[in-house]
């Protein structure tokens, strides 16, 4: 058997090669695709490179545009207001992140620019049913640390990985919230954080999240240019399976096809965080804090990987959908129960105790 340490190496070159992992390559799938819907559209293409916080933001909004013409619910536009006074000056500053590569905090949430990124927040949180309050911060020295040490952990255990992810993401909003940490399709190459998030948990808790959020933004790069479900699939009328750890939170969450494949998605990733974690010495102090997150990571990417093979949510896969369930399933879940094994920990799916397939999908 592999040490733990060489499991985690693997595991993060898997992670950031081929058709599912490599972000350059997905990048450049998107610009191409990008620049396609502009000339269709007979409008300039958003810049590829932003060189300021600034053009950043107005590369989201074009690219919100284009997504928003598609779209089943419409929210207001990322370009409202533009012409007001004061829409040329730069509401950002920079922000810590992967080495090589620009990313850039919202400071001002007055602008014309950032203030319809909060009002498109809100109206899709008010339209999932989350009922408190959303307030842009503007962060300060502590939240920039906090980013930072996130985002040094998750290039110390992660390298490849985190340089095929993170830059994907261009712009973080710090809001006041009682969300840890999310991602909106509608306000793409970007994630939020809360103040509290960075105000009060370790690093690996924020490498995590930042992580996971990046992950929802190159979900969306592969759901635009790969074939993962199949034509006219739709998560709100398709089949769905039930989230049985939700039970424990209050609710009943069922997820289609195409959002099982997202969670699957962020959870192999998040297990194979922490094996690198446990992996090396050098994070030691967070190895209690690890252990905890791999196995419950673990328990629920393995239990989805087989929902995603129940003949009812498979047929709802493309092909491209199927190698990436088992590409997750085969090269990272499998190393990576075999690095717990190797630490004396025995990963397994979530247990469903007597519950049959029956209770679990709804068609």
């Amino acid at each position: 058997m592999k040490s733990s340490p060489d499991i985690a190496t693997r595991l993060d070159t898997t992670l950031a090669t081929g058709a599912f992992g490599d972000g350059n390559l997905l990048a450049a799938d998107r610009d191409t695709l990008v620049a396609g819907q502009s000339w269709s559209l007979r409008r300039p293409a958003p810049v590829e490179r932003p060189a300021s916080g600034l053009e950043a933001l107005h590369r989201i909004a074009e690219r919100a545009e284009r997504d928003r013409a598609g779209a089943d619910v419409s929210f207001t536009s990322l370009t409202e207001g533009d012409g007001d006074e004061g829409a040329a000056t730069d509401p950002t500053c920079p922000a810590p992140w992967a080495e090589g590569h620009r990313a850039w905090f919202v400071r001002d949430w007055d602008h014309a620019r950032t203030g319809a990124l909060l009002r498109v927040t809100r109206q899709v949180m008010d339209f999932s049913g989350y009922t408190g309050a959303i307030d842009g911060h503007a962060p300060d020295h502590r939240d920039g640390d906090a980013v930072s040490a996130g985002v040094a952990l998750l290039a110390e255990a992660l390298p490849r990985t985190t340089a095929h992810t993170l830059p994907l993401v261009r712009v973080l909003c710090v809001l006041r919230g009682e969300i840890p940490s999310m991602y909106l399709t509608q306000v793409p190459e970007s994630v939020f954080l809360s103040d509290g998030l960075l105000r009060t948990h370790s690093p690996l808790v924020v490498g995590e999240c930042l992580l996971h959020e990046s992950l929802h933004e190159k979900y969306t790069l592969l759901r635009l240019v790969r074939r993962l479900v199949r034509p006219g699939q739709s998560d709100t009328t398709g089949p769905r399976v039930l989230l049985p750890w939700s039970l424990t939170m209050g609710e009943r969450r069922r997820f289609g096809a195409n959002r099982l494949l997202s969670t699957l998605h962020v959870y192999a990733h998040l297990t194979a965080l922490h094996v690198a974690v446990l992996a090396s010495a050098a994070h030691r102090d967070h190895h209690a804090e690890a252990r905890t997150r791999l196995t419950t990571n673990y328990e629920r990417g393995a239990y989805l990987a087989q929902a995603l093979r129940f003949p009812e949510i498979a047929g709802h896969l493309g092909p491209d959908g199927l190698r990436l369930r088992d590409w997750l399933t085969e090269d990272v879940l499998g190393p990576a129960s075999a690095a717990g094994a190797a630490d004396g920990m025995s990963l397994a799916p979530y247990p469903t105790g007597t519950w049959n397939r029956e209770d679990l999908v709804s068609v």
